[in-house]
């Protein structure tokens, strides 16, 4: 005999809840040992999304959760202990993932703009030119650099303003010399084969 939905409902939800935590601790573990193994950073900051620097979609989950607890405390309406865990555990697992996925490193090998994508960061070796300038009165860094495959790609950067000189700084020490020496091979098929072990030495 099917149980009527009225039973379902709260079974189809708990096994919902559990998901949502599964889905964002593992995505916050992933994250963190993303960044935990980049060796000898030198600048980290935090990309902005469309609207702000902290996490959007997070941020207004926590919110509607505060609120929701909120109100089922003032009525009086008690609220199921997995409930009352799981929706706040899974929306900050959640926002801690997405801080650190949108996390900038620059590292003494080189640009890691993706944490959980660390085989797309750009080792220094890669760069062939670059130049900074400013946008919206935010200063920018545009590096053009060859992947693995040799073709000839583009990187933009959005830069905090206390991060600007520092990173110029970085960026001099490490390419200024070697773009000083006349017809130099920057395409450095070494490092490039090596470019996980480059920029993460675990």
């Amino acid at each position: 005999m099917i149980p009527p939905v009225s039973d379902l409902i709260p079974t189809l939800h708990r096994i919902a809840l559990f998901a949502f935590v599964g889905v964002t601790s593992i995505s916050m573990l992933v994250a963190i040992v993303g960044r935990l193994r980049l060796r000898r950073p030198l600048l980290v900051w935090r990309r902005s999304g469309p609207l702000t620097r902290t996490p959007l979609g997070p941020s207004l989950f926590l919110l509607l959760v505060a609120a929701g607890m909120g109100h089922a405390w003032l009525v009086g309406r008690p609220v199921p202990l997995p409930v009352l865990i799981g929706y706040p555990a899974g929306g900050i697992f959640w926002f801690v993932a997405t801080w650190l996925i949108r996390s900038v490193v620059i590292t003494e090998y080189g640009i890691v703009y993706d944490v959980n994508r660390i085989h797309r960061a750009v080792v220094w070796s890669q760069i062939v030119d670059y130049f900074s300038t400013t946008r919206g009165g935010q200063p920018h860094f545009v590096f053009f650099y060859r992947d693995s495959d040799g073709k000839r790609r583009r990187l933009d950067l959005s830069v905090p303003e206390t991060h600007a000189a520092p990173l110029r700084e970085i960026v001099e020490r490490k390419l200024q010399a070697r773009f000083s020496v006349p017809g130099e091979d920057v395409y450095d098929e070494e490092t490039l084969g090596h470019l996980d072990d480059r920029i993460d030495l675990s």
